[in-house]
């Protein structure tokens, strides 16, 4: 399942640079490990998105209430990317060759 959602630019930035590996979210889905995340910038000041957005898989979740405050949960992420499936399943004239 993709969930879309939204995220501040700072959050948007270090997940991009990879800094950011998590992400902490009231538990008002049904998320679980191995959905993706469709996270879109969300500018709070102007109240509108940015347009920028990136994709990630969720590795892992974090429910236990020792731990995560009730209602919420904590999920590791990973970045996605599309360009392998394409690598390998498209005719080889329109590979994009050097994708990363």
């Amino acid at each position: 399942m993709i969930h879309g959602l939204k995220i501040w630019p700072e959050y948007f930035n270090e997940i991009v640079a990879g800094t950011k590996t998590f992400e902490v979210r009231k538990a008002d889905r049904p998320f679980r490990e191995g959905d993706h995340l469709a996270l879109n910038e969300w500018d709070p000041e102007t109240e509108e998105y940015t347009g920028a957005s990136v994709l990630v898989k969720v590795t892992h979740l974090w429910k236990d209430p020792k731990y995560v405050r009730e209602g919420y949960v904590i999920m590791s992420i990973a970045p996605c990317s599309v360009f392998p499936y394409y690598q390998s399943h498209a005719p080889h004239s329109t590979r994009w060759e050097g994708a990363v």
